[in-house]
């Protein structure tokens, strides 16, 4: 486990030291300004900065969390879902995998790389839009809602990389728009569902729940929000252990492109 966990740390820290490059700098800043230019010209343009009220409020609540979700699916499927690809590209995959726990290292090192990325574009992202919409009530749960969606969506994208190291980009954002679907079917599958999870917190959080009428309230769930959380906790260990089940006997060649 320590040498698993040296292994992670230094890969994630090298990761993180190699991908502060300009272009990548841009792409957090688009990404991190794509919800917030979005926010700004509905503050602007839609109900002016001063307008206030629970029905304002709670559409803003709603499209500060519907912009902020794609985003985090934009950004954890630019850094987690190439994660294998990136190594085979690099030739270093053959260095990596005969190093002790290796693989895993090199798994774990890039889901840590990703989460930070991610994490903190959508962080800044959800701050801002919070501040521009003056809802500054909305930002502890809209940061909450962030960083668990980060978290779920790099272990599904670390394991569909995993498993398709040579189209892992198509199919994570195929999966994307499955979970985003899914998660409206009124039916057990739901539950399997990130956004469903994330919907029924937002909910929750936000009070909403009671202002709701049936035809809403049929896309959300009773349980409590802990039990959401620990849902999403269990989906993000149990993805990544397989993701490393796979990895350890799965034999990959350095031209596997």
């Amino acid at each position: 486990m320590n040498a698993t966990w040296r292994g992670m740390m230094a890969l994630a820290e090298f990761e993180g030291r190699r991908s502060m490059t300009w272009s990548r700098m841009g792409l957090w800043l688009v990404l991190a300004g794509f919800p917030v230019a979005i926010v700004l010209l509905f503050v602007i343009f839609g109900d002016g900065p001063m307008s206030h009220g629970p029905t304002r409020d709670q559409l803003m609540q709603v499209m500060i969390f519907v912009l902020t979700q794609v985003t985090v699916a934009l950004s954890v499927l630019l850094w987690a879902s190439p994660s294998l690809q990136v190594e085979l590209e690099n030739r270093t995959w053959i260095y990596s995998a005969t190093r002790p726990y290796g693989r895993r290292s090199v798994l774990l090192g890039r889901y840590l790389v990703a989460l930070v990325w991610s994490s903190t574009t959508n962080v800044t992202s959800a701050f801002l839009c919070c501040m521009i919409a003056g809802l500054p009530s909305a930002l502890l749960p809209m940061c909450g809602l962030v960083l668990l969606g980060c978290a779920a969506y790099s272990s599904l994208f670390s394991l569909l990389a995993v498993m398709f190291p040579k189209r892992a980009m198509t199919v994570a954002f195929a999966m994307s728009g499955i979970d985003f679907g899914v998660a409206f079917i009124p039916a057990m599958i739901r539950q399997f569902s990130i956004q469903y999870h994330l919907r029924c917190l937002l909910a929750k959080w936000m009070g909403q729940e009671t202002e709701m009428g049936a035809e809403v309230s049929m896309f959300l769930s009773d349980a409590w929000a802990i039990q959401h959380i620990a849902i999403l906790a269990v989906y993000v260990v149990a993805l990544l252990a397989m993701a490393v089940y796979i990895l350890e006997r799965k034999e990959i060649a350095t031209d596997d492109l």
